[in-house]
């Protein structure tokens, strides 16, 4: 009876430490997967996937940048080519308009037989305008039409070759809006010279007021082109300088991820392992965590395996009918071999609570491992599974290891 005594003592002891160190090592496994799945796989793979996010924001950002600065380069060669045409355009027209005053007076001098003015100018009257029946006026005005024929071509020509061959330069879609605009003006600009052309021909006074007004409205429409590209100018500059604030912004944005994602890896580099500090990557011990995880997992149950069959031996050899002891040794036997005091881990009444905590470890592994493939494929330079040859691999090894520990939980807590 008193070596029963002993094996039954020897036994509780040793399902107690053994016990004991299931829960402590159990402890440990899950306050560790929590600190490194919360505080460093987690933040790692998020920063990993913004920086991602920014850089191609900023890569958008450096390449609509690229795009405004050729606009506006595009765009001042444009202007400037504009400039110059529309000075050439305003001297060609100061020039046909005062030739048209002086070729009027020359043909109204031939007509009063004026010879001392007429000496004065070179001008050639047309051949198709004949004088009958002594009528000048009739002369006159067939060459002053001619005459505004030539003029009206000449400043055509000059708007063609130095105003709207320029604009043949904004070809890109960008100047859609632009470039309507400036058709727009063009088309006023054609319709004035045709007024002009009217009537330089119907009174050829270029002294007239009217004629005066229509020639200050055809020159503003020349200077409303110089006007509307300055305008898109500044439109294209303020967009270059949000363009580069934004670079601004993101860079800094970057930046302050990448000291993040250093402090984050500074939380190995203080580690202490047993064996002194850890010399290996941080991107490798994230990659392996779910590997180490479920190992040390392995190592747990193994632990509680023990202590299941240590419990089994007591509940089998120990557990004594009621109808056969007396007050007494129900009294010593309740001190001593109470099953329900042996065994403090799994008691029918939290027996489903304690056998979900055991879950607690595989749910922390599917997390990590889908938090690890989920930035190989929203994070192009992850560095998790080194490169995508490998990456095949890990998956592998994961899902191997998920089923592994799966199989293993479950046929424990079946066991019980």
């Amino acid at each position: 009876m008193a070596d029963d005594q002993k094996d039954l003592e020897r036994l509780i002891q040793l399902y107690e430490n053994k016990s004991k160190n299931f829960e402590k090592y159990f402890a440990i496994l899950i306050g560790i997967s929590l600190f490194v799945f919360f505080f460093m796989l987690f933040p790692y793979v998020y920063i990993q996937i913004l920086e991602t996010n920014l850089s191609k924001q900023l890569d958008i950002n450096n390449k609509n940048l690229k795009e405004k600065l050729a606009d506006r380069n595009t765009l001042n060669e444009t202007s400037a080519k504009i400039s110059l045409g529309n000075k050439t355009f305003n001297n060609r027209l100061d020039f046909v308009i005062t030739e048209f005053g002086q070729f009027y007076n020359y043909l109204r001098n031939i007509s009063n037989k004026n010879n001392d003015t007429i000496t004065s100018h070179d001008f050639i009257t047309e051949k198709n305008c004949e004088v009958v029946n002594n009528n000048t006026k009739n002369w006159i005005n067939c060459n002053l039409n001619y005459k505004s024929i030539d003029m009206k071509n000449i400043l055509n020509e000059t708007l063609n070759q130095q105003i709207i061959f320029p604009l043949n330069n904004l070809n890109s879609s960008n100047y859609n809006e632009l470039k309507n605009n400036l058709n727009s003006i063009i088309e006023n600009i054609q319709l004035k010279l045709y007024n002009l052309n009217l009537l330089l021909t119907n009174d050829s006074d270029t002294s007239n007021e009217r004629i005066k007004h229509e020639l200050s409205r055809l020159n503003e429409e020349v200077i409303n082109i110089f006007n509307t590209i300055n305008i898109k100018l500044s439109q294209i500059n303020n967009e270059i300088n949000e363009r580069k604030q934004e670079t601004m912004i993101l860079k800094q944005k970057l930046t302050d991820l990448n000291e993040e994602r250093n402090d984050i890896q500074s939380l190995l580099n203080e580690f202490e392992s047993p064996l002194g500090k850890l010399t290996v990557g941080f991107d490798h011990v994230i990659l392996i965590f779910p590997l180490l995880l479920i190992s040390g997992f392995i190592f747990c149950l193994s632990i509680l395996s023990d202590a299941n069959s240590t419990r089994k031996i007591l509940l089998k050899n120990y557990k004594i009918p009621h109808q056969h002891i007396t007050t007494l040794e129900k009294e010593e036997s309740n001190s001593t071999i109470n099953t329900e005091d042996i065994f403090p881990i799994f008691m029918d009444r939290t027996k489903s609570i304690k056998a979900l905590v055991l879950f607690v470890p595989l749910f922390i592994f599917v997390i990590s491992c889908v938090v690890i493939v989920l930035s190989w494929y929203n994070s192009t330079e992850s560095t998790f599974g080194y490169d995508q040859n490998y990456r095949h691999i890990f998956l592998i090894l994961y899902a191997l290891f998920g089923i592994i520990g799966g199989i293993i939980t479950c046929f424990q807590i079946k066991k019980y």
